[in-house]
């Protein structure tokens, strides 16, 4: 601080108060004298034992400023006339010999508290000064438990659980007084270990992971319990297979379980393992794994694909907000980035994960699936871990998911239309509502007849690709509505040559429009078993307004999906008006995630406030 001048220091020291220092001053004032540009919050709730807080300035300015602009940020109001009463009861406290007696007595408590942890083996992740004590144990599931079997013992304790901890470094808190015997904190201690294995055996959860999720070396006591883990987590009634390729596993096998649910049947993975391998930038280059958890009659019950890459944090956020942060990526093009691993692709839609709920074993092989995520999470050093796409309500899934260190997020709506039992262009216009008849006449039937499509199954034309390229970034630049990095060009070489992709192509017929005979819009589209899937759209923005070129282009996707006997059309995120009015349905879908670090989230909700303000 002395040598940045634009540096200020703010310190809580809520539970040092009293318990440290001459006069209970707290553990920091004990230490360090107050800096010109520090700032000191403690509380009077804890140790001090009444109520209020304290701030203490390095200077009488500060303290001016804050008092002067501080006042709208507060919510709390004066202290009760009692609780005042008490304060100035226990600063007498304080100010008297009497308070030396009262730490020397708390301390003796805490040093006695130590030595019954380590007696009991308990896996104790704080070891600091103050009387608070955090035993680890990882998930909430296993925290929740704990705290209802001490609870039924005859003891209070609490749980510091996510968002004040990360999800996975959940632990039971309790607090030790100077009113505590020793025969008390024993039995206490005593109670919280016999619980620990029965409550760990009940939660499927090991010591080994419960110190994995702290990053704290185990005791050499429990080490044996590694060499057994993998038996015991499997039960011998379960098989997990990981692959790093889908050209490792057998084409008939995937595809029985993904075949029609997206473009990641067996065909469509290997497409995008060509594409996303071996390119020049981080983004363009993504980690493949495939997970398939089998019963004891080789009937799978949870399989999925992974991907690990690189994703910008504001993906979904406001386009105001990802409109701010992209001007810094100009200097800056990974800031507010990082690396997740999750369930599907950037480039594919759908239901990713497949669970055969009918398997009474349904439970146990979704928690060795997280376990091996958390494992690829660990090794790849990715941030986040996303499980995405799912579409049903599902409360039992939803506390199976919390249990194991997630939280579910709303993602935006996919549109479908999932019955398609019109035969020709009339029937299906009748099939529309009035208002979609209207919009439908008005703005794609009234000049239907000034395009030209076209259906290019293969194309190796090198200018014919770059041109559709650059049509894709003109949307991808103007759309900050799902906000990834830009899809690389080798990708649609490798689209444009294969078999179970194809190219929709919308040009002007009078090519005076555009002084050129170029298309106006691309859609590369995933033909699947029983669904049709466009997937990637490239437009000319000048003549969109004009020509409703993306209306037109929604229409012929209808068109072409019939033609082609498809039973599904899924139209993925995004347009959620303009898709409705074609008969698509908006379909609500959800994710879950877990956060190893949620600095940059943080960071993004404060931009979110200043953008919201500044618009103010």
């Amino acid at each position: 601080m002395d040598k940045y001048a634009e540096l200020y220091f703010y310190v809580d020291d809520a539970h040092g108060m009293s318990i440290h220092g001459k006069h209970g001053r707290g553990f920091v004032l004990s230490k360090y004298n107050i800096h010109p540009q520090m700032a000191m919050a403690t509380s009077l709730n804890k140790a001090f034992a009444t109520g209020g807080g304290v701030l203490v300035y390095g200077s009488k300015e500060m303290a001016r400023k804050v008092g002067t602009v501080g006042g709208p940020l507060l919510s709390s109001g004066p202290m009760q006339p009692s609780a005042l009463g008490a304060a100035i009861a226990s600063a007498g406290i304080h100010l008297s010999d009497e308070i030396i007696d009262m730490q020397a007595q708390l301390k003796d408590n805490l040093y006695f508290t130590r030595l019954m942890l380590e007696k009991y083996k308990l896996p104790v992740i704080s070891q600091a000064g103050a009387a608070i004590f955090f035993v680890g144990v990882s998930m909430p599931k296993l925290g929740h438990n704990l705290v209802k079997k001490m609870l039924e013992a005859g003891f209070y304790v609490n749980l510091g659980v996510f968002p004040t901890v990360p999800m996975k470094q959940t632990g039971v808190r309790f607090t030790i007084t100077r009113l505590h015997t020793f025969i008390e904190i024993e039995k206490m201690v005593s109670t919280l270990a016999n619980a620990f294995p029965i409550a760990m055996e009940e939660e499927n959860i090991t010591l080994s992971e419960i110190y994995k999720a702290f990053k704290v070396p185990m005791p050499e006591e429990a080490l044996i319990e590694k060499s057994v883990d993998s038996v015991i987590k499997q039960s011998l009634q379960l098989k997990l297979n990981h692959y790093a390729s889908i050209n490792d596993i057998d084409k008939k096998e995937w595809d029985d379980v993904f075949e029609g649910k997206g473009t990641f049947d067996w065909h469509g993975l290997h497409l995008l393992e060509a594409s996303f391998t071996g390119n020049e930038v981080p983004q363009d280059n993504w980690l493949f794994d495939y997970l398939t958890i089998k019963g004891l009659n080789g009937n799978i019950i949870v399989a999925t694909f992974l991907t690990t890459a690189l994703w910008k944090d504001d993906m979904l956020s406001p386009k105001e907000v990802t409109a701010s942060i992209e001007i810094k990526r100009i200097t800056d093009p990974y800031y507010l980035t990082s690396k997740v691993t999750c369930t599907g692709s950037l480039l594919t839609e759908g239901e990713h994960l497949f669970i055969d709920k009918t398997s009474p074993l349904w439970k146990e092989a979704v928690q060795l699936l997280l376990q091996k995520i958390y494992v690829l999470q660990e090794k790849y050093k990715s941030n986040n871990i996303v499980l995405r796409d799912f579409q049903q309500p599902d409360i039992v899934f939803d506390d199976l998911m919390v249990d194991n260190g997630f939280f579910k997020v709303s993602m935006p709506d996919t549109h479908a239309i999932t019955a398609m039992p019109w035969n020709n262009k009339k029937e299906f216009y009748d099939s529309l509502s009035n208002k979609s008849k209207d919009h439908v006449r008005k703005h794609v039937l009234s000049n239907n007849d000034q395009f030209k499509v076209e259906v290019i199954k293969i194309s190796d034309w090198e200018e014919e690709i770059d041109y559709w390229y650059g049509l894709y970034l003109n949307v991808k630049n103007k759309s900050l509505e799902l906000n990834t990095f830009p899809l690389p060009l080798k990708l649609f070489y490798q689209l444009a040559k294969d078999k179970n992709w194809e190219m929709l192509q919308l040009t002007f017929i009078d090519e005076t429009l555009r002084n050129d005979d170029k298309p106006c819009c691309i859609v590369f589209s995933y033909k699947s078993k029983n669904a049709y899937l466009p997937i990637i759209i490239g437009l000319d923005y000048a003549y969109n307004l004009k020509m409703g070129i993306y209306r037109q282009a929604l229409y012929q996707l209808v068109l072409r999906a019939k033609a082609l006997g498809k039973q599904k059309l899924l139209l993925g995120f995004s347009a959620t008006v303009e898709k409705q009015k074609f008969g698509a349905k908006p379909i609500a879908t959800h994710a879950y995630m877990h956060l190893k670090d949620s600095f940059n989230v943080e960071a993004i909700s404060s931009i979110s406030m200043l953008t919201k303000a500044a618009h103010k």
